[in-house]
């Protein structure tokens, strides 16, 4: 049975009200209407909606909002739409259209929208959330506070399948969730806790095990042979099962563009593309992702984006895109490891540091030394790789690649929620425009994920999942950030509204990190 707004956020005040139990730093980062008479296309689209669900839906003034005078950015052009009203009823986008002449049902919150502009709320395609049982789901919240109502999980636990029907059933306050199971690696596993498989009756068993547990994914890793790899894609291809990740070594990323994996994840495996076709650093890569003993920083990471050849960038971009695979960068993961003391120093500065529990701050000051301080790293290596990166994602987009926005949160300084708006500024700083670069985090990642028809564009029919923010989005990517309230399954959180939550969560812990 559906729970209205106020019955849900009822129940989560009095969870709020009890102390929850620290959590654990989290392990493994780096991270149908009714019928009705036709009668015009313009009374179906504005008007419509409203009258069946009136006439069905015996409904709460709670389920009932209406904004009003509001812009529209529905993001499936490069467009607003002024003067607008927008009826939400039942978690549902129910009517569009100019406020001169949409009616406002009885009983409707009323959302003033004078000066504003509605847009999808954002979604983040590349998060880790924390996976022990004991960890604490209500700072779930500080993804909303930023606007971002949906999440694609990468590395799932039976706690998140949990979570995310609590947030189904209104019972828990967070974004939409989505969630690939257990990484799934070779051995040894770059990651304490992964799946591991060595054979291909072992890759078609965890891919049925891991669809029957209810997760919407696989993620496989760097460490898988080829034939197990090819064993999963096979599998995952029986199920209706997609694969995301990363490409492993022995296979290399053009070997794997028509695998029939759906998504790669950060530009690592782009940069080791780069590399020249004899360059010893191939080999080496191979050996140190296959020999926890033999991996290190240089190795890994500076080598490679010191010996890549961004000439070669174009050629690649065109194979991707040909090969209709996605991409997620993650470049603001990339942008911290290459950042210097005095841009450390700005992030400690930012606001939403409260939010961060104090055990990952903690690991974050420890990455912070080692990426500005440690001798066997060189910032300036790293600098330059990112820039390249930058290059590949402009390349990428005007190949027709495509693209979404994911964070890699919680790593080093990529704050939950809030990074998303960083993701988006470094699009823009690669060349693509700010509709562009929000497109990846709206309609694109619902397209990604199958979703279109469901969320990722303002427009009738759609789950009210939706920001209103107080300039104007596609003038600059930042507007985004100037948000005055999120709507997540058609329930109204101001801004104001939400930020006691936030105090709280923050209060929270500082009392931890004094402890």
């Amino acid at each position: 049975m559906k729970r209205s707004c106020n019955t849900s956020e009822r129940r989560m005040l009095l969870r709020a009200a009890r102390k929850p139990r620290i959590a654990e730093r989290m392990k493994g980062t780096m991270m149908s209407f009714p019928s009705c008479k036709r009668i015009s296309a313009i009374f179906i689209a504005y008007f419509f909606p409203l009258v069946c669900a009136a006439q069905s839906v015996s409904r709460e003034p709670e389920d009932l909002f209406a904004f009003v005078n509001v812009s529209v950015v529905p993001m499936d052009s490069e467009r607003n739409i002024a003067d607008q009203t927008v009826l939400i009823q039942d978690g549902r986008i129910r009517a569009i259209g100019p406020s001169t002449s949409t009616p406002i049902p009885e009983g409707a919150t009323q959302i003033d929208g004078t000066g504003k502009y509605l847009m999808p709320g954002l979604a983040d395609m590349h998060a880790h959330l924390a996976h022990d049982e004991e960890a604490d789901p209500d700072a779930l919240v500080v993804f909303l506070a930023a606007g971002v109502t949906t999440i694609r999980n990468m590395w799932g636990q039976p706690v998140h399948l949990k979570w995310r029907k609590r947030i189904n059933d209104g019972d828990l306050l967070g974004p939409n969730i989505y969630s690939v199971g257990p990484i799934t690696d070779g051995d040894p596993p770059f990651w304490e806790g992964s799946s591991v498989v060595t054979t291909p009756d072992e890759a078609a068993k965890e891919v049925a095990a891991q669809k029957r547990a209810g997760y919407d994914g696989m993620k496989v890793f760097t460490n898988l042979s080829p034939e197990v790899y090819k064993a999963i894609l096979h599998a995952a291809k029986e199920h209706d099962f997609p694969v995301y990740g990363h490409v492993p070594t022995r296979l290399g990323l053009k070997g794997v563009l028509t695998s029939g994996q759906k998504s790669f994840e950060h530009m690592i495996d782009f940069s080791y593309a780069l590399l020249p076709n004899d360059s010893p650093v191939r080999a080496h890569l191979v050996e140190m992702w296959g020999d926890k003993e033999k991996r290190n920083w240089r190795g890994m990471f500076l080598d490679p984006y010191e010996k890549a050849d961004r000439s070669k960038i174009p050629d690649l971009a065109a194979k991707v895109a040909a090969a209709r695979v996605w991409i997620c960068p993650t470049l603001t993961l990339s942008s911290n490891v290459a950042a210097d003391a005095a841009e450390f120093d700005k992030r400690r500065s930012d606001p939403s540091m409260r939010y961060v529990p104090p055990q990952e701050r903690s690991f974050w000051e420890m990455r912070a030394q080692f990426y500005t301080t440690d001798e066997h790293n060189d910032p300036a290596i790293m600098k330059r790789g990112f820039e390249a990166m930058l290059i590949a994602v402009k390349a990428l987009h005007d190949a027709g690649a495509r693209l979404i926005v994911g964070t890699d949160t919680p790593n080093p300084f990529v704050i939950a929620g809030f990074s998303v708006h960083e993701e988006l500024k470094h699009f823009v700083n690669a060349g693509l425009t700010p509709y562009e670069a929000i497109k990846a985090a709206t309609h694109d990642a619902a397209e990604f994920v199958d979703a279109l028809d469901e969320w990722g564009t303002v427009a009738v029919g759609r789950r009210a999942d939706l920001i209103l923010v107080d300039a104007n989005p596609l003038e600059n990517v930042a507007n985004v950030s100037k948000q005055i309230g999120v709507m997540v399954r058609g329930c109204w959180y101001s801004k104001t509204k939400l930020q006691p939550r936030l105090d709280a969560l923050a209060d929270k812990y500082a009392e931890d990190g004094s402890e």
